[in-house]
């Protein structure tokens, strides 16, 4: 379920269809997610999922997984009263 979101997510910020974002997606290899796409991925997910990224958690999330994975260690982090 957070993997076709976070897909939605990145559809919306790179403009192209959830589709055509594979699974194994990462920076450089999606139409729209260089750099700037990067930031502006990562402040949606900040939006989307009520977590802050570190500058560490920017440099590493550079495939779809880590970034999933990463949504998911922030949200047991915050505990389930603080989830959206």
């Amino acid at each position: 379920m957070m993997r076709a979101r976070l897909k939605e997510i990145m559809a919306g910020v790179f403009q192209t269809a959830a589709a055509d974002i594979p699974d194994d997606a990462r920076l450089g290899s999606v139409p729209g997610w260089d750099s700037l796409g990067h930031i502006t991925l990562m402040m949606a997910i900040e939006a989307e999922w009520n977590v802050s990224l570190t500058a560490d958690a920017m440099q590493n999330a550079l495939t779809l997984p880590a970034v999933e994975d990463f949504i998911a260690d922030a949200l047991k982090a915050k505990g389930p009263k603080d989830r959206p």
